[in-house]
């Protein structure tokens, strides 16, 4: 979205010889994950607290992972939530590929918290 009204400026401000769409989509992907994480990110880990979406750790393992028990799981859902705003707000749109790429990479997220939940 942010690509399809910014991408015209660096013609009509005679930047087009610079890297500026390369440069201000790096910054600007980042920047916008940091603050989606850093925004949602209490809220989720406290929404996955009251679901009660523990971490279990086997009595098993090493002593060190005991220290685990208790950590809210799923945090992967932050991560897609940061990385699709991200890809929405910077990506070319219209290219099937960032289509592709972002659709798997929810596809692959769900049935990964699928597999997770279910064993």
């Amino acid at each position: 979205m942010l690509y399809h009204l910014l991408f015209p400026l660096t013609s009509s401000l005679g930047l087009q010889c610079l890297p500026v769409r390369h440069v201000s989509d790096g910054g600007g992907v980042s920047l916008t994950a940091l603050v989606v994480t850093l925004l949602c990110g209490p809220a989720i880990i406290e929404k996955l607290t009251a679901m009660r979406a523990r971490q279990v750790v086997r009595e098993d393992g090493p002593q060190s992972h005991l220290k685990k028990a208790g950590t809210p799981t799923m945090g992967g859902v932050l991560i897609l939530l940061a990385v699709t705003a991200a890809t929405l707000l910077w990506a070319q749109l219209t290219n099937r590929f960032i289509w592709l790429a972002l659709l798997t990479t929810l596809a692959m997220g769900r049935w990964g918290s699928w597999t997770t939940i279910s064993s």
